[in-house]
């Protein structure tokens, strides 16, 4: 269990620029089960924000001068959980990509949560009160970051939630509030089973005003996806609402 932390930022939770850590916020992986990331109380509520460094490096031409200066983005989620046999993890009530009064962005460089390479039955939120987490503001201010980034997970860039694989089913995003990333509020690729809200009363996510700067991105966008259920969800603002292909 871990809880009342501040992963990412400063000591005061305000800004994370030269403070987060250089790649993710929070790692599970290697078949770790069972773990709860925050809680349904104010107090055991973590900040993860600021992860994955933003600075710029300069580009040098064959003549050795400088051709122009690019952003370097650490490929930094705020939450990672991956790999087979990484399940049953949850993660509620926390704030990810803002800072402690979840009012002003501190951005996680690309996701907020991430859930990939296999692992399974996993939770984002849930329908209590107070379990629902706040995903906002992720994925750098530079706009640029798709061409620039140099690292090969570009495709990870500005998401609220992006769930990834065949293999990664059984996971379910429930109760959360997210808005204001980058790109994609949630992003659902190439999955056979996945949950995104529910009829049970509080499940239904808020998913709003996605789509900035040079993106025309949905709110939510099913990629490839097979027997996924979206289900009692609010959603509006951005550039489309929900995207299925």
């Amino acid at each position: 269990e871990l809880n009342a932390a501040l992963t990412g930022g400063n000591t005061a939770g305000t800004s994370g620029i030269e403070n987060g850590n250089r790649e993710h916020g929070i790692v599970i992986s290697g078949g770790a089960d069972n773990n709860l990331i925050g809680g349904s109380e104010v107090s055991e509520r973590n900040v993860i924000s600021g992860n994955g460094t933003d600075a710029v490096f300069q580009v040098l031409g064959v003549d050795g001068k400088p051709t122009g200066q690019y952003p370097s983005l650490d490929y930094g989620n705020g939450i990672l959980i991956t790999g087979t046999g990484t399940t049953n993890n949850v993660v509620i009530g926390n704030y990810i990509g803002v800072d402690v009064s979840g009012v002003n962005p501190v951005a996680n460089a690309f996701s907020g949560v991430v859930i990939e390479d296999g692992a399974t039955d996993n939770t984002i939120g849930g329908t209590g009160v107070g379990e629902g987490n706040l995903i906002a503001r992720n994925g750098s201010d530079s706009d640029g970051c798709n061409l620039h980034c140099g690292n090969g997970h570009a495709s990870y860039y500005g998401r609220g939630v992006f769930v990834e694989g065949a293999a990664t089913t059984g996971n379910a995003v429930l109760g959360n509030t997210i808005v204001r990333n980058q790109t994609i509020g949630v992003l659902f690729r190439g999955l056979v089973s996945g949950t995104l809200g529910g009829a049970v009363e509080g499940a239904g996510n808020t998913i709003s005003d996605h789509s900035h700067g040079n993106f025309t991105s949905p709110n939510i966008y099913l990629d490839g996806c097979a027997n996924v259920q979206v289900e009692d969800n609010r959603v509006s603002g951005g550039h489309t609402g929900i995207l299925i292909s």
